[in-house]
């Protein structure tokens, strides 16, 4: 499993979290100067420091594990693409071109085959920045526009792995891209013992534990020829002071992160998601309008 995201939005606590789920000895390749210690007083893992982020000291500490851990995370893979000594870093030491490529992508290449082939649960975590693209206007004016987030890795390397999620930083995230049909498209807040349970039920093809009948939605009387939505009184109106003027592109930020469907208002989201709004509003508001214009 792969899980992006920009600084903040939880990428190794969640990672441990499942970590945690998965397996019984935990191991986490740190890159990321000693971040994860922090953690060491809520989950049970050893640590192995990168001095630097070669690809091939990657692979040896990758090897070193997998005799001794069920679950090993690394943290951080971007590193290897564009950390010192990681791949953009080795090419650029040799002039960039062409001849440098074919010394340094097979070293890629063999970091990935080593990840990919790990004898039990692997997770990586990976960096994201903004990515911007030129648009050209009918009269040649060129102007910067955001396209949204990318990985800081080799492209195409989410596809590599059979769970790939993206978090923002309200600490939700969504599975983009899943080998598991149950997760594609799914959303998690704060996501641990739920995806993990989904995740082990698929990988050890264990019958699905049947969901319980939902009970029927209480229907509340209609105002002005509308239904309550399933908020409380209290969430919706907070969220209509926090959204005010900002309703499209509130709309547009939760449709894309699959919390309602393109015909519906805010109003549909969940209480639990409205929880985690009100929690970090201006967090959210930001991170709402950033990513929608």
């Amino acid at each position: 499993m792969a899980i992006a995201g920009i600084a903040g939005s939880g990428k190794t606590y969640t990672a441990l979290r499942l970590a945690s789920e998965l397996g019984s000895r935990v191991a986490l390749l740190d890159t990321e100067r000693s971040s994860a210690e922090v953690y060491s007083d809520k989950f049970n893992f050893d640590v192995a420091q990168l001095d630097t982020h070669h690809p091939q000291n990657y692979v040896d500490a990758i090897k070193a594990a997998e005799a001794d851990y069920d679950v090993l995370i690394v943290d951080s893979l971007s590193h290897a693409w564009m950390g010192r000594d990681g791949a953009l870093d080795l090419v650029g030491k040799q002039g960039k071109s062409f001849n440098a490529w074919g010394k340094v992508t097979p070293l890629h290449n063999l970091l990935l085959d080593t990840l990919l082939s790990y004898p039990g649960h692997l997770i990586a975590t990976m960096r994201m920045k903004q990515a911007y693209e030129q648009e050209k206007d009918a009269k040649g004016k060129i102007s910067v526009a955001k396209i949204g987030l990318a990985t800081q890795q080799r492209d195409g390397i989410d596809y590599e792995f059979d769970l790939f999620g993206v978090m923002d930083v309200m600490n939700n995230i969504t599975i983009e891209t899943s080998r598991c049909p149950e997760l594609s498209g799914m959303v998690f807040s704060r996501p641990g013992e739920e995806l993990a349970s989904i995740i082990k039920t698929w990988l050890y093809s264990e019958a699905a534990p049947e969901a319980a009948p939902e009970a029927a939605p209480e229907v509340k009387p209609e105002v002005n020829g509308n239904i309550d939505a399933a908020l409380t009184a209290s969430a919706k109106e907070k969220l209509s002071q926090l959204f005010s003027g900002k309703e499209l592109l509130i709309h547009k930020f939760l449709v894309m992160r699959g919390q309602i469907k393109d015909g519906e208002t805010w109003q549909s989201i969940s209480q639990n998601y409205a929880d985690s709004i009100l929690d970090k509003p201006e967090v959210f508001l930001s991170t709402a309008v950033a990513l929608s214009r």
